[in-house]
């Protein structure tokens, strides 16, 4: 349980070549610590790997955000959604983390049946993936005005970490980040890495909580 409010940043989509830079100058002027959850198409181009570097230089968790991102990820035929991970881990190399976090993509952030299938699952509990899930989704990809601010705050949940989904892409409202960061500062929030257990339902490929409703019905 948190002593005082706090919110667990995560970042996907990206890496953007002018977005991640400047939200990790926004972090690192706060001393504040995140989790990047990169796609893996944006990992193919030299400056896709070196954001991916300025990321990991900084000392922030780096995660799997998928390959290409589908909606729903599940939805994918066959292994295509082993394929995703695989495709996306091998192109984090050295960089990813030692938490093997896997985050699904679910199309504005809904947790619906389809969400996984059995292969991914399957895979994921296999290479000892931690599947990180989230509490609140802020629709910055629909607020560049920044309001989405006030949609985040509305959506920060009690007695644990809030674990946060925000996206460093173009047009996603992430020029109002820094004001974001002044305003949880003021109302004495802080920001931290440490995941609670109610959103991640596989840990280190063991089975702690429900998935069977995120399978395809």
């Amino acid at each position: 349980m948190s002593a005082v409010p706090e919110f667990v940043l995560t970042f996907d989509n990206g890496p953007d070549p002018t977005v991640t830079p400047a939200v990790l100058e926004s972090l690192e002027a706060r001393g504040h610590q995140a989790i990047f959850l990169p796609m893996g198409q944006n990992l193919e181009s030299g400056e896709g790997q070196a954001t991916l570097r300025r990321i990991a230089d900084a000392g922030h968790v780096i995660g799997n955000h998928t390959y290409s991102h589908p909606n729903p990820f599940g939805s994918l035929p066959g292994n295509g959604t082993v394929d995703e991970i695989r495709r996306t881990q091998e192109l984090l190399g050295e960089y990813a983390g030692s938490e093997r976090y896997f985050r699904p993509s679910a199309g504005g952030g809904k947790l619906i049946p389809g969400v996984f299938n059995e292969p991914a699952v399957d895979h994921l509990r296999a290479d000892g993936y931690t599947v990180l899930l989230w509490h609140a989704v802020c629709e910055d990809w629909k607020r560049p005005d920044g309001s989405w601010i006030d949609l985040a705050l509305d959506r920060l949940v009690p007695d644990e970490p809030t674990v946060l989904v925000l996206h460093d892409v173009a047009d996603a409202g992430m020029d109002h980040f820094e004001r974001f960061l002044d305003v949880i500062a003021e109302r004495g929030i802080g920001v931290t890495t440490e995941v609670p257990r109610s959103v991640t339902p596989i840990v280190a490929g063991e089975l702690v909580g429900p998935i069977d409703h995120l399978l395809p019905a």
